[in-house]
């Protein structure tokens, strides 16, 4: 029986490496959009305007092995529909500005659903992106050096050059101390006590700073471009000890999402992701 599997964050400039590759392996995908215009490189938009109906919290398209659910990742029903048949979702999500961070809201979304609807969703696997820097990762990622390690000053009293970068500029004033918080909190929503079923099938996923850093729409010809030729990664686990480089490219995330769909190595784990490897 062919693998369904369900994708949050799709449209994102991670996600869609992750469809993609969901697609290129021949899974059944079905993804959750609230803009499924975004995915006009394989649904043609006559048929979205014909069978769309904006009005409705969901509403679902098919074509060969994609299927598109129009709806939020907040929704419960939206959830419950894009679930629908799956034995695993992926969540490439990302919150769209600092003002609305949706991770923990999202995840929380999730717990509830598969919860509440134990019967229908008993056996459901979630690989969730997070990042690296946040919870039990903070020690090593204070340690990131500059991209080579190259002189003696990478790493002083416990810090790195870019450790120490992230956490007093690119956090706060870049990314948004609220939005890594929510990151960190939506990991906090799996892994409580009081979800120990869900957590025992949920792999949390923190990768090193994504690259390549371009505010390229997914699927444009410049995205492509970027993406580069490299497509391997390291998985560690959370330690004190310095990371295995600052960067990995997208495109080696979502080759380990792809592999974790497969694999119940990683269930029940929190994971670092690390640029190199033979994979």
């Amino acid at each position: 029986m062919t693998t369904t599997v369900a994708i949050l964050g799709s449209t994102g400039k991670l996600g869609g490496w992750v469809l993609e590759g969901l697609l290129e392996k021949k899974y059944n995908v079905r993804a959750l959009c609230r803009s499924p215009e975004k995915l006009n490189h394989y649904l043609k938009k006559e048929e979205w305007e014909e069978e769309g109906d904006t009005d409705k919290n969901t509403t679902t398209i098919n074509t060969e092995n994609l299927t598109v659910v129009k709806g939020d990742s907040v929704n419960i029903e939206s959830l419950k529909e894009v679930l629908q048949g799956c034995q695993v979702l992926i969540s490439c999500l990302g919150s769209p500005s600092k003002e609305n961070p949706i991770v923990e809201a999202s995840a929380l979304s999730l717990i509830k659903v598969l919860k509440e609807e134990e019967e229908a969703f008993r056996d459901v696997r979630v690989i969730w992106c997070s990042t690296e820097g946040v919870n039990d990762g903070v020690k090593q990622a204070r340690k990131m050096g500059c991209s080579n390690g190259c002189l003696p000053s990478c790493n002083i009293f416990g810090w790195g050059f870019m450790g120490f970068m992230q956490y007093a500029c690119i956090v706060p004033y870049a990314i948004g101390q609220n939005v890594w918080d929510d990151m960190a909190l939506s990991e906090d929503a799996f892994r409580n006590k009081s979800n120990a079923n869900v957590s025992s099938h949920t792999v949390i996923v923190r990768p090193q700073i994504m690259v390549p850093f371009s505010e390229k729409a997914a699927f444009t010809e410049k995205w492509r471009e970027e993406g580069g030729d490299v497509i391997s990664y390291i998985v560690g686990h959370p330690s004190e000890k310095s990371p295995i480089g600052c960067f990995i490219n997208k495109k080696s995330i979502a080759k380990f999402f792809v592999d974790a769909v497969e694999s119940k190595e990683w269930d029940g784990t929190t994971v670092h992701l690390f640029q190199g490897g033979n994979k």
